[in-house]
């Protein structure tokens, strides 16, 4: 700004016109909003900083000066507690539409708010999930990966959050190539290269529709570390255990005799190996584990186990197996050795391979 006596670049300087300087003219009214300042200290409600509660705002209005404004700070309010698009554009959208100070301000104007709100959220979380957590390897702090698998697990949720994901569960599949496993409340995302913002920026965006914020490789990597660590180890099912998983639910129910289900047993009959119910075999995960164990050798964890029952075709089930209406859960495949060859006449019932 330029004002008297600043000097001319011919050499003269500036002066008011006569009847413009500051002693000639009325001051303009203060702002409503210093006015309050002035008297108070703080500002009206409805412009006072903090959170925003956005039934109120649609029950008072905004005025139109202060649409942008006020929208923003919404944003920002929404953010805090949920930093996702999905999250905050659609009631600061509701708000914007419903406003009965002012016409509703252009969605692709909404857009750029949130967008832009979002983004500086998720950029500030990140930041300080690296300033909080501390890279163990200098000795610094306790190892990761020793950590108990429930800590590793909260420690992991903790780091995701502050990217906006929902973390159920986070491991890692062993093998050649060892694959990150994020698992959400809606569906699962394997990560090959952890280190890469940009992969796994574009994966998290692509499946999960959240947009985490841009980082270079030197800001991103002890944060990847970290997750690294955390990641609870699982190893991958060898080829050999999915193509023989047929052959041991046949093994299996030939060994224990698998019979059909007697009307008036209690449950315990299912805790002495398989059943025959409604023509399908039926038996608890568990007892199913063991037997592979001690027939094959074969130490799975439950979710492969679970994992090999599913690609031969099984399903969780709850079965009714006392008059009185008591069910068990179990896992049940139509015979996978064939209605013709379960023989239910003579002793026992017995699944007869032959």
């Amino acid at each position: 700004m330029i004002a008297p006596p600043s000097s001319h670049t011919s050499g003269r300087c500036y002066e008011w016109e006569i009847g413009y300087s500051p002693d000639e003219v009325t001051p303009a009214p203060l702002p409503t909003v210093v006015e309050e300042l002035t008297a108070t200290g703080q500002p009206s409600s409805d412009l006072r900083r903090g959170p925003i509660d956005a039934e109120a705002l649609v029950r008072s209005g905004i005025p139109e000066g202060a649409r942008n404004d006020t929208l923003t700070r919404l944003a920002g309010s929404l953010a805090a507690n949920s930093p996702t698009y999905a999250a905050v554009a659609p009631i600061v959208d509701w708000v914007n539409r419903k406003n009965p100070k002012a016409p509703p301000l252009p969605e692709i104007e909404i857009e750029k708010i949130v967008r832009s709100i979002v983004e500086k959220e998720q950029r500030k979380r990140a930041m300080q999930a690296r300033a909080d957590l501390v890279i163990t390897d200098n000795g610094s702090g306790p190892e990761l990966s020793r950590l108990p698998d429930d800590e590793r697990l909260s420690l992991a949720r903790e780091i995701w959050s502050r990217f906006g994901v929902v973390c159920s569960d986070w491991y890692v599949l062993t093998s050649d190539k060892p694959e990150f496993v994020l698992v959400t409340p809606e569906l699962e995302a394997i990560f090959e290269n952890l280190l890469s913002p940009m992969i796994v920026r574009h994966r998290v965006a692509h499946l999960l529709h959240i947009l985490m914020p841009i980082l270079k490789a030197a800001a991103w990597e002890p944060i990847a570390i970290q997750l690294i660590k955390l990641a609870r180890e699982e190893p991958v099912i060898d080829s050999r255990a999915s193509e023989t998983v047929g052959e041991w639910i046949e093994e299996y129910a030939r060994a224990y005799k698998a019979r059909e289900w007697e009307p008036g047993r209690r449950r315990d009959m299912l805790s002495g190996g398989p059943i025959v119910y409604d023509g399908r075999l039926s038996f608890r995960l568990a007892h199913f584990r063991t037997f592979i164990e001690a027939a094959y050798g074969e130490k799975l964890l439950p979710r492969q186990v679970a994992s090999l029952l599913k690609r031969a075709g099984g399903t969780r089930e709850r079965i009714r197996v006392t008059p009185e209406g008591d069910q068990a859960r179990v896992w049940s495949l139509s015979t996978y050795i064939g209605e013709d060859r379960i023989d239910r006449e003579g002793s026992g019932g017995h699944v007869d391979t032959e």
